[in-house]
């Protein structure tokens, strides 16, 4: 096999980043046309011996994901490299994990983390569990913060922090003085659900439990974050599936209806290979932090 073209690896690396050869472009920190990517790219794939991608719809190979997760740490920490050698950084730790969750949880964490870690530089990122193990593999953040989906966890590590119960919400005034009673008045048709959208884990892992009861109950109302299942039950929409949270309350007007014998969902902190000191670090004030709740 004929030795492998590092500007070649590098342009693949940036399309399998992109999902495609036209969005990679605003990637690649220099200029370069699409017809020369595709070229370039199609080379590697001749040196390879295999095909790395495909073009319409894209989606990426084997193959390609072997080479991308070998060369992706390269390439994905070339800049902090740059950074490092111009003395231009201190401690970088960078996050990923859901709005509520960076919003309602981590600033007492983060609070002592900056005092344990002077000058620490901080990057916060929104995502799903799904774009939380992307930006893993990708080495784009150091730690994710999610609920652990079989699907999204293979090849990363995995670190259980707090199980987390299903239950419904309602309004206060609902006629209902248990889940057991929602979930009869739904199976007539009366009782719309708001739950985050099929394929999320939680309102999966709550259709496959009622499949085995022998129930039904689809969504009515899709509302991909909890929050917006807590405002749409208190606007008086329907029951609202959600989990009980550490330390959080529920809002005036509602109550919680516990969904005994269903699954809890575990939540922890997700990583990929080797991690460094402020990772470490905040993981430890972490597991501290799920304690105190």
């Amino acid at each position: 096999m004929p030795a492998l073209n590092v500007h070649h690896l590098e342009l693949f690396y940036y399309v399998a980043r992109a999902g495609g050869i036209t969005p990679a472009l605003k990637l690649i920190p220099y200029g370069i046309q699409q017809p020369a990517v595709s070229s370039q790219v199609a080379q590697l794939e001749d040196a390879v011996g295999a095909k790395l991608f495909h073009r319409r719809p894209f989606s990426i190979t084997p193959v390609g994901r072997e080479v991308f997760e070998f060369i992706a740490p390269f390439f994905g920490g070339l800049p902090q490299l740059a950074k490092n050698v111009q003395g231009a950084s201190g401690a970088q730790l960078r996050l990923a994990a859901t709005a509520g969750v960076l919003r309602d949880y981590f600033p007492p964490l983060l609070r002592e983390l900056e005092q344990r870690v002077p000058g620490l530089r901080l990057s916060l990122r929104e995502a799903t569990p799904a774009a939380a193990a992307r930006l893993l593999r990708e080495h784009q953040v150091d730690i994710a913060f999610a609920l652990h989906e079989r699907r999204h966890a293979e090849g990363l590590q995995f670190e259980p922090l707090v199980k987390l119960p299903m239950m419904l919400l309602v309004e206060n005034d609902a006629p209902f003085s248990n889940a057991a009673a929602a979930v009869n008045e739904a199976a007539g048709g009366g009782l719309p659900l708001i739950a985050p959208p099929p394929g999320d884990e939680l309102t999966d892992a709550f259709h496959a439990e009622l499949r085995k009861r022998r129930r039904k109950w689809d969504v009515r109302i899709e509302a991909p974050v909890l929050d917006l299942v807590e405002a749409y039950v208190a606007q008086g929409f329907g029951a609202g599936l959600t989990v009980e949270l550490p330390g959080h309350a529920i809002p005036r007007g509602l109550r919680a209806l516990k969904l005994g014998g269903f699954p809890q969902l575990v939540y922890g902190m997700f990583t990929h290979g080797r991690v460094a000191a402020p990772a470490q670090m905040c993981m430890e004030l972490a597991r501290k932090f799920v304690r105190s709740l």
